[in-house]
């Protein structure tokens, strides 16, 4: 048999010792009921506070994930551990899944991000992975990932018998019959952890068996939990049933038709399916995200003139125009701003070539910067001119 202890808590946004302890005692518990490994809810350590920064999420290699690995050696019951974590340049929405010797086996981002909402801060991951786990093939999904059914699709191509998902969200009951479907379609076992709440909670786990031997339809439900109840659930896996089961019926793997399935690999987007942010991380590296902007000519609505001061902070001072590109929708969810440089007088619209963009390591937002055709500054000019405004952040120019 194969136990997963399902914690369903929420965490505590910010509060990241608190939460690490809320771990640590979980893991004793479950460790104490005989589990093989504890699933915590969505950005446990962290909590799931939107909108996250680079800064306040967290390192793979701090000392804080490394205490649950000694934790999990301790109790000798593996983990899977959710937190943000620091992506490239973003935050990512990323699981370790941790075995009972406190080895980390694999480390997961969450591929579909919620893009739509207050994840469109957040960096992608680019992969679904399985690791073995004392044995079992596991694959992970993070919450928005199962609305996709390529998700568990590909862990099961890949070999996962088992699904493991970090949850946190609401409005469960349409989720919780997806999380079914995942497990019938691609025999395999599913678990769920979800923070309880009003409209939340509802952990479950399901096994791939729908049938017994007789074809006899049999309930697949192994856990559901309530709304509201704080606590470890546990759900047992018979891993021995399983396989026999996935050795025999005719899902999974067995008569797909992958040479009908080119459209799956499409990647334009039709009505009624176009939403805000689509695009915002279809690049296969920040360089070729710069290079799709740099060079590009684009007209800018000037909302702080030159000579204007800040409509907040009265003791910012606009010694340069500002403003933004309308449609355009910045990593912060508003529309993209952008400095204009070679302009020595106030304009209230300006069309010019976009020659550089401020990254800031500390904060969500990116600045393009602008200047006339044929006029080029270099990142230190750039930097001195946008200074009056870039000396609160951490900002490198990239051009």
């Amino acid at each position: 048999m194969f136990k997963v202890a399902i914690l369903q808590k929420r965490a505590i946004n910010a509060q990241i010792d608190k939460n690490i302890q809320s771990i640590i005692t979980a893991m004793k518990e479950a460790s104490g009921n005989n589990a093989d490994i504890l699933l915590l809810p969505e950005c446990f350590i962290t909590g799931y506070d939107l909108p996250m920064t680079y800064k306040k999420s967290i390192a793979d290699d701090d000392e804080r994930i490394a205490m649950i690995c000694e934790n999990a050696k301790k109790c000798q019951i593996g983990v899977v551990l959710t937190a943000f974590t620091q992506g490239d340049r973003y935050p990512q929405n990323s699981a370790f899944v941790i075995d009972k010797s406190g080895n980390i086996l694999m480390k997961y981002s969450k591929v579909h991000t919620c893009d739509f909402a207050d994840e469109r801060t957040v960096e992608p991951g680019n992969e679904f992975k399985v690791c073995d786990f004392d044995g079992i093939q596991l694959g992970i999904m993070i919450c928005y990932d199962r609305e996709y059914p390529e998700s568990a699709r590909i862990l099961m191509l890949k070999g996962a018998e088992v699904i493991l998902v970090p949850n946190d969200c609401g409005s469960m009951q349409p989720r919780i019959r997806a999380l079914s479907t995942r497990a019938y379609e691609n025999m395999v076992a599913v678990a769920m952890a979800n923070p309880n709440g009003e409209n939340a909670g509802c952990s479950c786990a399901y096994s791939p068996i729908c049938w017994d031997r007789n074809g006899k339809c049999v309930d697949n439900t192994v856990l559901m939990a309530d709304d509201k109840t704080e606590g470890i659930f546990y759900a047992e896996f018979d891993m021995e049933a399983i396989r026999e089961y996935r050795s025999r019926e005719m899902l999974g793997n067995t008569f797909r038709k992958p040479d009908a399935y080119g459209e799956l690999l499409q990647k334009e987007i039709k009505e009624p399916f176009i939403r805000a942010g689509q695009k915002k991380w279809s690049f296969s590296s920040e360089a070729e995200k710069y290079n799709s902007v740099i060079g590009r000519t684009i007209t800018v609505i000037v909302d702080r003139p030159l000579g204007s001061y800040h409509p907040k902070h009265k003791d910012i001072y606009y010694p340069i125009n500002y403003g933004y590109i309308e449609g355009i929708i910045a990593q912060d969810g508003e529309e993209q701003d952008v400095y204009i440089l070679g302009v020595d007088k106030p304009v209230d619209r300006f069309t010019g070539r976009i020659i550089a963009v401020v990254h800031r390591n500390d904060d969500v937002e990116e600045k393009w910067v602008v200047a006339p055709e044929n006029m080029d500054f270099t990142k230190e000019e750039i930097m001195e001119q946008v200074g009056f405004q870039e000396q609160y952040f951490d900002s490198e120019v990239v051009m």
